[in-house]
């Protein structure tokens, strides 16, 4: 009986502390309200490195890390920004396109997220104010009365109310489009102002030099100033712009440098030229769909260069301080060894093309065509980049027909062999007859025989010219004897 007594007093007691420590009528984290601006926290976490881009089912996207600084990452959160406009369940979802040093694609699972949207819940009523009782003097409520702060003034509860509302951007969304020739159109990048926060930075990619600015008001009523074009002047690096908003008698002031990528530290010395290499993500991303490696040359200083490895070749593509471009085939001191041409086909097949130098004596002809210099089309992936960049498309090679040529390339060993080059950029090895040389030994002998001919020549006048004077000094002498 005891011990039933006792088994039952730990069930109360039991049910009592279970009683006293679960909340009653609390929303979870995620639970907003209806047609309420609400914030979100969302984050999502991977195991390789990474850097890229993300993207938000409520409309707001940005970047994740800086591959630019090295700056590659396991982990990313932020907050969705967005107004319910019924009660339910709101599913967010955030989605993660990214890729390690490498430029190898990082396949992250998209992170969903259940909001409950629920209608506010109404003030609770004031207390019920007690029924006036005969009127009871007390002293101690006259001490309290009496040592009671002083009011506050109108304008020191109106700076007070703006200061609070200073802590929250007036400013959703910062968006960089680009303006240049190069991506032109393109979103950039997406700035989402924090609380307190009114100085933010952004790098722009290469050759964007100018960019238009898409900012969107946390409100409707909120007027902004700022200008729309922003251009980074030659000669500069960077440009720092201000944006202001303006709500009733609250005005925010936010700050955002631009500025262009840092140049790595790689040079390579060609024909008298300094080459640098082109930094940009954009490029690292078409590379390596074609099956190109980003590999840096020391992981921990980014800085110091890269190269893109290919069938156990490394290449790097670098630029003249005039925008012409040009891919060199690497030894392994990281030394330019040769430049190269990058090719692919309607099926994205990578060929290499190198441009051979013949010998002088060389004269090979095949179906009575010379050896010359053609144009040939570098790969759209580089090409399209960037317009404003200018890669070398110039070859030797023999017209082979009216659509084709026969040129050299680089084998996946390191070998130059001939190759076939049809007009959909398809190559091939090729084994060719070129035409005979022609036989010019006939016409040595006549030119030493004319040759010949000539020295007799003047040989025999000066033999004549000498015997005719001696034949004069002659017959003086015999007219003084």
């Amino acid at each position: 009986m005891k011990k039933l007594l006792k088994q039952l007093l730990l069930i109360l007691v039991l049910t009592a502390f279970t009683l006293n420590i679960w909340p009653n009528d609390t929303f979870a984290a995620t639970t907003v309200y209806v047609n309420e601006r609400a914030s979100v926290p969302i984050s999502v976490s991977w195991s390789k490195p990474g850097a890229g881009f993300y993207k938000l089912s409520t409309g707001q996207n940005g970047t994740v890390g800086n591959p630019l600084s090295g700056d590659y990452v396991t982990s990313f959160s932020t907050n969705a920004v967005f107004t319910p406009n019924s009660v339910g369940t709101q599913k967010i979802t955030l989605t993660l396109d990214i890729s390690d040093s490498g430029a190898n694609i990082i396949s992250v699972p998209a992170k969903t997220i259940e909001v409950k949207v629920v209608n506010k819940p109404a003030p609770k009523p004031a207390p019920a104010k007690p029924k006036p009782s005969a009127p009871v003097i007390d002293n101690t409520e006259k001490e309290k009365q009496e040592q009671k702060a002083p009011e506050k003034t109108a304008e020191e509860i109106e700076r007070e109310e703006l200061a609070e509302r200073m802590k929250t951007p007036l400013i959703r969304e910062i968006g960089i489009v680009s303006n240049s020739e190069r991506l032109n159109g393109e979103k950039l990048n997406t700035i989402e102002p924090e609380s307190e926060k009114f100085e933010y930075s952004a790098v722009l990619p290469r050759n964007v030099n100018e960019i238009k600015l898409e900012i969107r008001p946390s409100q409707e009523d909120v007027e902004l100033i700022f200008d729309e074009i922003v251009s980074i002047e030659e000669g500069q690096d960077s440009v720092e712009l201000v944006i202001k908003a303006v709500q009733d008698k609250l005005e925010q002031e936010f700050t955002l440098v631009l500025s262009k990528p840092e140049e790595s530290k790689f040079v390579m010395e060609r024909d008298t030229k300094q080459l640098r290499l082109i930094v940009d993500p954009y490029l690292d991303k078409s590379m390596a769909s074609l099956g190109f490696e980003k590999v840096f040359i020391n992981k921990d200083d980014p800085s110091l260069g890269f190269y893109y490895t290919y069938n156990n070749q490394n290449f790097a593509i670098v630029t003249d301080g005039e925008n012409n471009a040009y891919t060199y085939l690497l030894d392994g001191e990281n030394e330019p060894v040769r430049e190269v041409f990058l090719l692919t086909s309607p099926n994205n097949e990578v060929s290499i093309l190198v441009n051979e130098i013949l010998s002088e004596d060389d004269g090979r002809q095949l179906n009575e065509n010379i050896y010359e210099e053609y144009e040939i089309q570098i790969s759209q992936l580089l090409t399209d980049l960037d317009p404003t960049l200018k890669f070398n498309n110039k070859v030797s090679g023999w017209r082979y027909d009216e659509t084709s040529i026969i040129t050299h390339g680089l084998t996946s060993e390191g070998e130059v062999e001939l190759v076939h080059l049809s007009e959909l950029n398809e190559v091939k090895s090729a084994f060719v007859s070129f035409d005979r040389e022609p036989d010019n030994s006939i016409y040595k002998w006549i030119y030493l025989g004319f040759g010949l001919w000539i020295v007799t020549l003047i040989a025999f006048i000066v033999y004549a010219i000498v015997k005719s004077r001696k034949s004069k000094e002659d017959e003086i002498a015999n007219i003084y004897d």
